[in-house]
């Protein structure tokens, strides 16, 4: 998914845009960080056939992310 299909289809509302913010600054989130957590809660979207991307999916996206040692 390129930036063209990023901003079509992970569109997020405010609220949950907040969230991920928040997380981008509390984790250190790299820009690339950022997209692949973004591509990842809209591939888990899709999973559960939901149009929009919400906290839940952006919470379970972060999940995934490797903790550093």
């Amino acid at each position: 998914m390129g930036n063209k299909e990023i901003e079509q289809f992970c569109i997020l509302e405010p609220s949950v845009a907040e969230i991920l913010q928040k997380a981008v600054l509390r984790l250190d989130l790299s820009t690339r960080a950022y997209y692949r957590t973004l591509k990842l809660a809209r591939t888990i979207a899709d999973l559960e056939g939901v149009e929009n991307i919400s906290q839940a999916h952006i919470t379970e996206a972060l999940s995934y992310r490797e903790r550093s040692k």
